[in-house]
């Protein structure tokens, strides 16, 4: 190698160090643009309550220890893990403006942004109006009350906050564990029907033998079976369940009752609830098929 060679790649070297060290600095540099963390992480059992506040409606979400409410609803343990999954990830925001002048443009400002208020131990733990969405659309722009810096936030704590009532809530009608399944009977319009396990096989409560597979999908079926939504409270007083369409029956080894649902049929769906009360869920018409299977469909296949 000549020395003409050794200067050149010794030239090449300090290029790179000096563009090495360049970027260094931008990036200490652009740390600046990041704020300080929001709000401690929290995990359930740190939280009492929290209070959504939007033009439209309040949500008030309340800890009863071994599960929260919603506006006195029972909530939805899925939608209560994701939410508290948002409030875990403490990572910087990022400082997206410095003054008053951009929120109103950001959706910050105290008349156009929605307050999130979280409670624990009698105080407020996390205090922020929430704006318009980021430009990824799962991040948000958010603010403390009082001050003028605004943040940008990723991830889409915004659309738990956009969550509507019925969002909220516990849509699960029966989350039935098939192997806990004795004995299930069906009404489905006129017809009837009993399932039974005995001796670990299941067959008609006549006796008649059935498709090992379709009950073992149909029970399957139940955990969980789920709502589309629920009936309003003028739609809730005026559905009668005195002769219900569909019913649904499921007891355990010791004939205690794991379900009891009763359906009234609806233009394109049906009206279901628990037979003691209770919550007034909407289905689709789907719903027959899985809440109630036609007893054609269970039964053993002619060879």
């Amino acid at each position: 190698m000549t020395a003409k060679q050794l200067k050149v790649i010794a030239l090449a070297l300090v290029v790179a160090l000096v563009l090495w060290g360049a970027s260094e600095l931008l990036s200490k540099k652009s740390d600046t643009t990041m704020g300080a963390r929001l709000f401690p992480a929290l995990s359930a059992t740190d939280v009492d309550s929290i209070v959504i506040m939007r033009k439209a409606d309040t949500m008030h979400l309340v800890n009863r220890k071994s599960f929260w409410t919603v506006n006195g609803q029972l909530a939805s343990g899925t939608e209560m893990e994701g939410f508290f999954k948002q409030l875990a990830d403490t990572a910087p925001p990022e400082i997206a403006a410095e003054n008053a002048a951009s929120h109103q443009q950001m959706g910050v400002d105290s008349l156009g942004g929605r307050r999130v208020r979280i409670y624990g131990g009698g105080q407020a733990k996390v205090d922020l109006l929430v704006g318009e969405r980021g430009p990824d659309y799962q991040s948000s722009y958010v603010r403390r009350p009082g001050e003028e810096r605004t943040y940008l936030r990723y991830g889409p704590f915004a659309g738990f906050v956009d969550r509507s009532m019925d969002d909220w809530r516990e849509r699960r009608m029966a989350n039935i564990q098939p192997d806990s399944v004795a004995r299930v009977d069906v009404q489905r319009n006129s017809r009837r029907y009993g399932l039974v396990k005995k001796d670990g096989r299941w067959q008609f409560a006549d006796g008649a033998a059935v498709d090992t597979a379709a009950v073992s999908r149909f029970l399957k079926s139940l955990s969980p079976l789920t709502a589309t939504g629920f009936a309003s409270d003028s739609e809730s007083r005026k559905i009668k369940f005195s002769q219900p369409d569909l019913r649904l029956q499921v007891r355990d080894a010791k004939g205690n009752v794991l379900v009891h649902l009763v359906a009234d049929s609806m233009p394109n769906g049906y009206w279901v609830r628990a037979d003691t009360g209770g919550p007034v869920y909407r289905n689709g018409v789907w719903i027959a098929d899985e809440m109630t299977p036609a007893d054609t469909t269970l039964r053993a296949k002619k060879k």
